[in-house]
């Protein structure tokens, strides 16, 4: 069981406090905590632990007296207290064994006599210091050493036998007629040597000087014990409001400072790696999921931490353990320290100062040599206590619960950041696009279509200003970098300039990791070398069956009639669609595609609705009739999960197809326009390739690097950064030209130059780079080689036959290419 959540330690009270009270409220405080039973002052003290239960020996290890007055000598440096306060206990109890003719001798000292004392040292103009007119009377009666009673025969418990002095001339020397009305005999003897040890050892420490005089001036009247009374309150107040509260929470403490430190330590420590853990994960491509494996460390640390900061290890609370204290370690080992051998060796019997002092006890050096990984595995011994057990109970389920509230928060912000990151680049792809209207000439520096005028801008603005008058990247090295950093440069705002004229956003290619990351695995799991090398049959057949009319009247638009339908094949087998889909995906597409070109919105909208229908179909039938996922694009997808293991919602699972549909369709056809006239021209090239079709690999990758069909793509700056001396705030786009880069002179040598086999072709960046690197491009590459592989093997050569038409932006290449073909 554990004491209410809303439990508090008591709170450390500073020995200022004892006379914070006068006499009255001292007396009513007093009262009330004998009544009640525990210390009301002081919250966070069971019943059970309260002052007149642990005097009365009422409690178990540690909380018991002795352990009460090992506190108060070697912490608080007040042993007196406990000791005067155990004394006059003893003292009225002996008082009260006494036969009345003997008490006859003490006459009570009543409230009225402490009052007109109080009155007259008030009145006193001078007085000596009370210390030492207290040792001069006491220590200087001469009085009686014959026993009359038993109790005369008990051992001073002060251990004191220095009251020679005569009576009269003590009080005499403090400035006080010697009335010699207090009585004769043993109580006046014992009492008048106890009370001087009292008054010269420890009365300083706990006696405002008013009530040493007005002790003094009693003693010289009676012995009987309310001569005590006003004294008595002082110390029992200070017992039972400082020391008492502040013992209970020093109790509650189970291990020595080096253990707390290295507690402490810990927790510190197990936050630092939860919070390492989560920024790790944060930044990783992992599921949003994954983040929560970071609760742990901070579950553990904190709730490590907090309990440490109240003075509890949690490796020891779990065995309900403490440490022994110092001055435990060393004790005799023939009278255990609870036995009642060792229980009367306890310092309770005599509360001389100097035997309180504790600085030369052989204990505190062998202490002091101790090193910190001995005091940190010091020596353990079980808790006792029950009421102490549920007191540490309470706080380390406190601890535990906190720990759960703070871990949840830090790991919630870790998992909120990137649906906040979402949410804002949503909020800014709306105030970009601004609700649908587009403006062309944003995020774009365009003088002419003409891929020759363009490549020119282009290299003045790498040479000039690469970044301070556009917001286009145009150096290789810049575009890389940026390309590879896809938590600074994101995605999901704007990533095609000019933006979609509806502004939709679809996966892979608008999403950033991780949220992209699924999308991209579905198709990459259908692009595999094995799956792609299964698929050139195909393509030859198709390419063949598509070029045919046009040899047959030896020209043609290699773009407009050739590049359309084959691009169409080339998706119909990847997707594997039925074979009538390739004609109307062919005609669908290039409508949409010129739509889109001229902006015209409502065109654009109706167009791609065919796109999506085809898209729709082929989820529907795939849900029903389930393919191999590494031979179906559709069928890879719908087996894919979120990262909350979730299925990937239909929305984007349709824009993830309808997206594959519309760029499988673009790039390729442009491309092939690019290559065909670039061979037309170059007739001695042409020759080498049809002689030598090993070549046509390295062709390939050379007239993608050279004739890249998309200008660049947009990106989103996430945070601050600069390049080139150009700060770029968060939030405004950048356009990543690719084209631009793939003609870097840095980069590439000679880099306007079509060079065969170039020998570090593999850098170039029309495929782009990173995260978002083209999905299809094991499949465009395949494609593209066996279309210049079939129309140089069924032609002896070709010449552009023609005006060339050329695409805007962001394509980049020719979209019309009519040639001449020598069949």
């Amino acid at each position: 069981m554990v004491y209410s959540l809303k439990y508090t330690r008591p709170h450390h009270v500073p020995s200022a406090a004892r006379h914070s009270e006068d006499g009255t409220e001292k007396t009513q405080s007093i009262t009330e905590s004998v009544d009640s039973g525990s210390t009301v002052s002081s919250h966070g003290i069971p019943d059970a632990l309260s002052f007149d239960r642990i005097i009365s020996g009422g409690t178990c290890p540690p909380v018991t007296i002795r352990d009460f007055m090992d506190f108060l000598k070697y912490i608080e440096h007040s042993a007196e207290n406990l000791q005067f306060f155990m004394w006059v206990r003893d003292y009225i109890k002996r008082f009260e064994d006494l036969p009345a003719s003997e008490k006859a001798f003490s006459p009570e000292w009543t409230q009225a006599q402490e009052e007109a004392d109080a009155i007259n040292q008030r009145n006193a103009a001078r007085e000596k210091p009370l210390v030492v007119v207290a040792n001069q009377i006491l220590r200087s009666q001469q009085l009686d050493p014959a026993p009359i009673s038993p109790h005369s025969e008990m051992k001073n418990p002060f251990g004191d036998s220095t009251a020679q002095a005569s009576e009269r001339t003590s009080f005499e020397s403090a400035g006080r007629p010697y009335t010699g009305t207090a009585g004769t005999g043993t109580i006046r003897t014992n009492h008048n040597d106890e009370a001087s040890t009292a008054f010269e050892d420890a009365g300083c420490k706990y006696q405002p000087c008013r009530e040493r005089g007005a002790l003094l001036h009693a003693l010289e009247v009676t012995t009987h014990p309310s001569a005590f009374r006003r004294v008595l309150q002082t110390v029992e107040y200070a017992l039972r409001r400082q020391a008492h509260p502040n013992f209970i929470r020093w109790s509650i403490c189970n291990g020595n400072r080096a253990r707390v430190i290295f507690a402490r330590g810990l927790g510190v420590s197990l936050i630092l790696v939860g919070i390492l853990v989560a920024i790790l994960i944060t930044l990783s491509a992992a599921g949003r999921g994954w983040r929560v494996i970071a609760l742990l460390p901070l579950l553990l640390g904190i709730s490590t931490l907090i309990a440490a900061w109240k003075g509890m290890c949690v490796v020891l609370h779990g065995m309900h353990h403490r440490h022994l204290r110092p001055w435990e370690l060393f004790e005799d080992s023939e009278h255990p320290r609870y036995s009642e051998e060792g229980m009367k060796s306890t310092s309770m019997d005599s509360f001389s100062a100097g035997r309180n002092s504790y600085e030369d006890e052989p204990w505190v050096a062998t202490y002091e040599k101790r090193n910190v990984i001995r005091k940190v595995f010091d020596r353990e011994r079980w808790i006792e206590e029950p009421s102490l057990r549920q007191i540490q109970d309470t706080i380390f389920l406190q601890s535990l619960l906190a720990a759960f509230l703070s871990s949840a928060v830090v790991v919630g912000i870790f998992c909120a950041r990137q649906q906040q990151q979402q949410q804002l680049d949503e909020k800014a792809f709306a105030r970009a696009e601004g609700q649908g209207q587009i403006n062309i000439d944003d995020n774009e520096a365009v003088i002419s279509n003409n891929p020759a005028k363009i490549y020119e801008e282009y290299d003045m603005l790498r040479t000039k200003c690469p970044v301070a008058w556009t917001n286009q990247y145009n150096g290789y090295q810049d575009i890389k970098a940026a390309a590879q950093d896809s938590s600074t440069f994101i995605s999901s705002v704007k990533a095609v300039v000019p933006s979609d004229p509806r502004g939709i956003r679809r996966p892979p290619l608008n999403f950033d990791a991780p949220h992209h990351t699924p999308y991209r695995t579905a198709l990459d799991r259908t692009l595999k070398a094995s799956r792609v090398k299964r698929l050139e049959p195909f393509l030859i057949r198709h390419a063949e069956e598509e070029l045919a009319p046009m040899l047959e009247k030896g020209e043609g638009n290699i773009c407009t009639q050739f590049g359309a339908l084959y691009s169409a094949w080339v998706e119909t087998e990847w997707l594997n669609l039925d074979p009538e889909a390739a004609p109307h995906l062919a005609k669908t597409a290039a409508a949409w595609v010129n739509a889109w070109r001229r902006m015209d919105g409502e065109e654009v909208t109706r167009e791609s609705e065919k796109l999506y229908v085809i898209a729709r179909g082929l989820l529907e039938d795939r849900r029903a009739n389930p393919r191999d996922p590494e031979e179906d694009p559709a069928s890879s997808l719908l087996l894919e999960k979120n990262a909350q293991g979730e299925p990937l919602e239909e929305i984007h699972l349709v824009g993830a197809l309808r997206q594959s549909l519309v760029v499988g369709m673009v790039a390729p056809s442009i491309l092939l326009g690019a290559m065909c006239a670039h061979l037309g021209k170059d007739t001695a090239l042409q020759q080498k390739l049809r002689e030598t079709p090993s070549d046509i690999p390295a062709a390939i990758e050379e007239f993608v690097r050279m004739y890249v069909p998309y200008r660049g793509f947009a990106r989103t700056v996430s945070k601050e950064t600069a390049i080139h001396g150009r700060t770029i705030k968060p939030g405004e786009p950048i356009t990543m030209t690719y084209s631009s880069a793939n003609r870097d002179p840095e980069q590439f040598e000679n880099p306007n130059e079509f060079v065969l086999n170039r020998e570090n072709i593999a850098s170039h960046l029309g495929f782009g780079r990173g995260k978002h690197r083209c999905v299809g491009m094991p499949l465009a590459r395949l494609a593209l080689q066996t279309a210049l592989r079939v129309l140089l093997s069924r032609t002896k050569g070709w010449e552009v036959n023609g005006e060339l038409e050329y695409s805007r932006m962001p394509e980049m290449g020719i979209i019309s290419c009519p040639l001449k073909f020598d069949v």
